[in-house]
């Protein structure tokens, strides 16, 4: 998943679309990720991790440019981050959402504190 989505809850299987500067669930933008709207959130899990797509791949094409030094490319791989935040919305509603966009999450972070 490149974008946030709505995961449970609410809005089930709605993306999270970016406005200028705010989020907003796509397909009903009265409701932005802001805490004008929010009346509480929780942050559930936040997950780092390595893609083992992209160490393979850059380690492979490392090794094959650059011999074994080039192997070492692999240990440049990209972190992917996951954070999903359980959502009570100030009508009532209730959603659990995933990003996974570090400018999606970095906005809801900047609209939220």
């Amino acid at each position: 998943m490149m974008k946030g989505e709505v995961i449970a809850g609410d809005f089930q299987g709605c993306l999270i679309a970016s406005g200028n500067n705010y989020l907003y669930i796509q397909g009903h933008s009265e409701y932005t990720l802001t805490k004008n709207n929010i009346s509480h959130y929780e942050i559930v899990s936040q997950d780092t991790s390595k893609s083992a797509s992209s160490a393979v791949a850059r380690g492979a094409i490392g090794g094959l440019l650059l011999g074994p030094v080039g192997l070492l490319a692999g240990a440049s791989a990209k972190n992917k981050t996951s954070v999903r935040i359980a959502i009570q919305w100030i009508n009532g509603k209730r959603s659990l959402i995933e990003l996974t966009s570090k400018y999606q999450i970095d906005t809801f972070y900047r609209c939220n504190f």
